[in-house]
């Protein structure tokens, strides 16, 4: 029950995250609803069916940094990939080039810090998965000996 839950978060996340796709960044309620999903569990790891964005995707590619980090504090996947094969890292370099020059210097610190945040964690993500990886074929392995 819990899961379901959090996945139905995680769908009105990806509803919510499209929508400020769409309109280039602005947010009505700036990001209060989307705050609200964050703590309350919503799964961020889901993906669109229509071009299987996940909602950082979504909102790194809208442009709207605030939003994009307070996924990244909530620990939003960063190596998933769309069915363009586009990550977060190509996404926010992209528009780094996009929104930071139609706006100030400023912008551009915010953005190359943001993507320094994105291959941080990008580190992260990859060296955890390793770890799971070697631990689970040493288990096999124990496995295999004791049978």
């Amino acid at each position: 029950m819990a899961l379901a839950h959090r996945e139905k978060l995680g769908q009105e996340l990806l509803k919510r995250s499209r929508r400020i796709f769409e309109q280039r960044g602005r947010c009505d309620d700036n990001g209060a609803r989307i705050g609200a999903l964050l703590d309350a569990g919503a799964d961020l790891s889901l993906r669109q069916h229509e071009d299987g964005s996940t909602a950082l995707l979504l909102l790194i590619g809208s442009g709207n940094l605030v939003l994009s980090r307070l996924l990244l504090q909530h620990d939003s996947p960063v190596n998933l990939q769309d069915d363009d094969g586009e990550e977060c890292i190509r996404t926010a370099e992209k528009n780094m080039k996009d929104f930071a020059v139609a706006k100030t210097h400023d912008s551009l610190i915010e953005w190359k810090a943001f993507i320094d945040e994105i291959r941080s964690k990008a580190k992260r993500e990859k060296m955890f998965k390793e770890e799971k990886e070697k631990a689970r074929s040493h288990a096999n392995e124990m496995l295999v000996l004791v049978c």
